[in-house]
């Protein structure tokens, strides 16, 4: 994945107790090619992970879902997480 290029992101609300953030990245390529990357980081931003989406992104609940399982699983968590300093340099962008 390369983090580059993306332009936009939008929070996916969690419970204010969470300790985990997550946001979907997108940039826009053409009319019809858009790229999404569902991406996390803690609160204390040491730990950032990232999941590619295809097609179409998974907008609301499927994307909460996504959060929710990420929380709770943490093998699936582990799988997705990235020492890659260009995602932490993508998350300052948001300013979160």
């Amino acid at each position: 994945m390369h983090f580059e290029g993306f332009e936009h992101w939008r929070y996916v609300e969690q419970t204010a107790d969470c300790e985990w953030i997550f946001v979907i990245f997108f940039k826009v390529n053409g009319p019809n090619d858009v790229q999404y990357m569902f991406s996390f980081r803690d609160k204390k931003r040491t730990t950032f992970g990232y999941k590619e989406l295809r097609g179409t992104a998974m907008w609301d609940r499927n994307v909460r879902n996504l959060a929710s399982n990420i929380i709770a699983n943490k093998r699936l968590r582990r799988a997705l997480l990235s020492d890659d300093p260009r995602l932490a340099a993508l998350w300052k962008r948001t300013r979160s």
